[in-house]
């Protein structure tokens, strides 16, 4: 699944730039990191903004800090409590 997660995220579509992100965070690959900020990269501000929340669910510096960048603050917050409180990708 993960290539083809990974391919999903150069689509033209935020929606499945988004869905692959999330998928790859449910799965928590790591290594997918780099390639889902380039996405956020790449995209206008509104589909950077429902490409990130997928990053919240790493526990990694460089993916917390695409958060801070791509998302409003308190959209951000609520996200990261959510997360710490069990929230998983696609609930």
């Amino acid at each position: 699944a993960i290539p083809l997660l990974r391919r999903a995220l150069l689509s033209n579509n935020y929606f499945i730039q988004a869905a692959a992100a999330e998928g790859l965070a449910a799965i928590l690959d790591k290594d997918s990191i780099p390639l889902i900020i380039e996405a956020c990269q790449r995209a206008p501000a509104e589909g950077a903004s429902i490409i990130a929340p997928s990053l919240a669910y790493f526990d990694d510096a460089r993916a917390q800090g695409a958060v801070d960048t791509y998302m409003p603050k308190e959209k951000a917050t609520l996200l990261r409590d959510a997360v710490s409180r069990g929230k998983k990708p696609f609930r």
